[in-house]
């Protein structure tokens, strides 16, 4: 009796096994190529997406573009990846599973991923000193760079400038470090009002760092010129020297200006223009489509240049004995 069953059993799935090789795949809706695959709050979520859409001409028309991509894309760069055994049996089965190359896979999840996410650094606002009133003229003029924040919440973040002649010469042997303008005047609130205000070296520490809540941004002052045509770099320091610290004094000419943030252990660039001989009006920060991005400076180089700088110090210490 048992084997009378089996056999029946075993004559129904022939039957119907041929049935659905006649009838065929059911027919599902194509994905649009145009739109973007959504996210998934689990496996079993996209594995209902993967097996509700028809992707073949999506796959497809992914790998003709990727055909066509011009030479010189980031595409023609090839990277070495390390994974576990679990994890490259896993991208083989998503990659079978949609039938592409394993390659797909990666660059489909790399697009997934969320982008701009970090600091941008952009020219800012200029702030005018007050009117003197003997020359009805601004005595002088900041100018600032906005840095803003796209990525989640980050704290102690610092700033430093470099100041470039046109030909790319740098004018001082060290990163500036910036002052953030949120942060409070370094004066001594409890001075008279009639003396001449102390400085709070505890409040001039707080011009090094600067806190950031997703989304927002702070600004920082990279220089100043006073009505006497003389420019300044701008540091938490300055007000020691009357706003003239004599480390960062800058020449009346088209400066380069490299920004350099430094971001929960990441570090950020931008390169600007700044015109140090134009008027207090015109004295801002600004982005110039003709100046080539100078290349960064690794630490190999800082510490091969501070070693040259050694050997000619001790030269001259040597002549000067």
């Amino acid at each position: 009796m048992k084997r009378k069953m089996d056999a029946e059993r075993e004559r129904r799935r022939a039957a119907a096994a041929r049935r659905a090789r006649e009838v065929g795949p059911p027919s599902l809706p194509e994905w649009p190529l145009d739109r973007l695959r959504p996210r998934f709050s689990s496996e079993a979520e996209e594995v209902q997406f993967l097996r509700s859409y028809d992707f073949s001409k999506y796959w497809e028309s992914k790998r003709a573009s990727d055909e066509s991509a011009p030479e010189g894309t980031e595409r023609d760069l090839v990277y070495r990846l390390r994974l576990a055994k679990r994890e490259m049996e896993a991208l083989q089965v998503r990659a079978r599973e949609l039938g592409v190359p394993v390659s797909i896979v990666l660059r489909d999840l790399i697009q997934a991923m969320p982008r701009d996410r970090g600091i941008h650094i952009d020219p800012g606002a200029t702030a005018l000193l007050p009117v003197e009133p003997s020359t009805n003229t601004p005595a002088g003029a900041f100018a600032h760079l906005s840095i803003a924040n796209t990525g989640p919440a980050v704290f102690r973040v610092r700033c430093w400038m470099r100041f470039f002649t046109r030909d790319n010469k740098e004018l001082f042997t060290r990163e500036m470090p910036a002052r953030w303008a949120s942060a409070p005047e370094p004066f001594n609130s409890s001075a008279s009002c009639d003396a001449v205000p102390a400085i709070d070296f505890w409040k001039m520490s707080l011009g090094y760092l600067a806190d950031f809540a997703p989304r927002e941004e702070h600004a920082v002052a990279v220089a100043i010129k006073f009505s006497d045509g003389t420019c300044w770099g701008w540091t938490p320091e300055s007000y020691v020297h009357q706003w003239r610290h004599p480390d960062w004094r800058l020449p009346s000419e088209l400066l380069r200006v490299r920004a350099h943030v430094m971001a929960d252990g990441r570090d950020f660039y931008a390169d600007f223009v700044l015109d140090a001989s134009a008027s207090s009006a015109e004295f801002k920060i600004r982005l110039d489509r003709m100046v080539v991005p100078m290349p960064r400076i690794s630490a190999e180089s800082e510490v091969g240049e501070f070693e040259r700088r050694l050997t000619v110090i001790a030269g001259e210490k040597g002549r000067i004995r």
